[in-house]
C-alpha cells in the first residue's frame, strides 16, 4: 500500500523498503517532503475486522493529516464512526443499472431486474459484484441466478450477511 502511494507522485521511483517499519517512515517523510503544507487524506478501503493494528501503523504525527477508514466492521479505537444505510430501491436499480449494462442496453425483462435487485437487499458491494457478473449474459443466465436465489436461503444472502459483518452461515 505505501509503495502505490509513494508512486502516485509520477516523480518518484518504486521504493524498496527494509521492514514494515520502514515502510512507514518512508511513507511519512514522503508526506512531509512531497504533500506538504497541503492537508492529506488518506482513505483505507474495506478494511477488515482484526487490522487495528495496520491501521495503527498510518496514524503519522503529521500535521493537517486524517485518515478515512471504510469497513464492513466498526473500529472501537476510532472516536467518530458512521454507519451507512442499505441504499433504497430507485438507488439501488441505479447502481445496478450502471454495472449490468454499462453500454446502455438493457437486453433482459424488467422484471428480472426487479427480482435481481431486490435480492441485493440494497448492498452497494451486492449490487456492483452481481451487477458486473450478469453484465452481457443471455436472459437464461439472469433466469437461473433469480431461481437459485429463491431456493431456501440465497448464497447471495449469505454474501450480504457476511458482507453487512453478520454470521448466518453455521
Amino acid at each position: 500500500m505505501v509503495q502505490k502511494v509513494i508512486q502516485s507522485n509520477k516523480n518518484q521511483k518504486p521504493p524498496i523498503f527494509q521492514s514494515d517499519e520502514d515502510a512507514i517512515y518512508q511513507l511519512e517523510q514522503f508526506f512531509q517532503q512531497q504533500i506538504r503544507p497541503a492537508p492529506i487524506l488518506l482513505v483505507l478501503v474495506d478494511m477488515w475486522s482484526g487490522s487495528e493494528s495496520l491501521i495503527d501503523e498510518f496514524l503519522l504525527p503529521i500535521r493537517g493529516y486524517k485518515i478515512l477508514v471504510t469497513s464492513r466492521f466498526e473500529f472501537l479505537q476510532f472516536e467518530w464512526t458512521y454507519q451507512l444505510n442499505m441504499l433504497n430501491h430507485q438507488d439501488a436499480m441505479t447502481l445496478f443499472q450502471h454495472y449490468a449494462f454499462k453500454d446502455g442496453i438493457c437486453t433482459v425483462q424488467k422484471h428480472l431486474v426487479e427480482e435481481v435487485v431486490r435480492g441485493c437487499s440494497g448492498s452497494p458491494l451486492a449490487l456492483t459484484v452481481v451487477g458486473k457478473s450478469l453484465y452481457r449474459q443471455p436472459e437464461v443466465k439472469w433466469i437461473s441466478t433469480v431461481q437459485n436465489w429463491s431456493q431456501g436461503q440465497s448464497t447471495l444472502q449469505e454474501k450480504i450477511a457476511f458482507y453487512n459483518g453478520q454470521n448466518l452461515l453455521p
